[in-house]
């Protein structure tokens, strides 16, 4: 009799989705409630490209096994980011619009507790030609 290793997908939440690539539950790291309300916060404030269909994408994944924090990362890119416009910046160098958010999020790999949140918008156009930052949330708890 031939035993077959079951693999589950990571479940999607509300405002953010796992790649395609990711399909094994056990090698990103689990969201827990804490780490859902800053996500589900800052995207309730966002408005996303169409091609994101209003979330993130989770591109989470535990590199060690023995790792003692895990990085939880998500991105997503606003309405305003086009590729197709181009334009320079104060440096002279060609760069491209754009607007893209993102959530870092640092856990105990034990514990699953949050250490730190950092929410993001990157901006990038004709009239913020060096792009500009805004932190939206930015904590680190003991």
């Amino acid at each position: 009799k031939k035993v077959e290793n079951v693999v589950v997908k990571p479940q999607d939440g509300k405002y953010y989705r796992y790649p395609s690539y990711i399909k094994d539950v056990t090698q990103t790291p689990k969201i827990t409630p804490e780490m859902l309300k800053y996500i589900d916060d800052f995207a309730s404030t966002l408005e996303f490209h169409p091609s994101y269909n209003g979330k993130f994408v989770n591109d989470s994944k535990i590199n060690n096994p023995n790792e003692k924090y895990h990085a939880v990362y998500l991105y997503a890119i606003g309405p305003k980011h086009n590729n197709k416009i181009k334009f320079k910046n104060s440096k002279g160098k060609e760069v491209y619009q754009h607007q893209v958010y993102t959530i870092n999020m640092q856990i105990e790999a034990a514990t699953g507790k949050l250490t730190s949140v950092l929410c993001s918008i990157f901006e990038q156009n004709p009239d913020i030609p060096d792009g500009k930052t805004t932190y939206v949330v930015r904590k680190s708890f003991d």
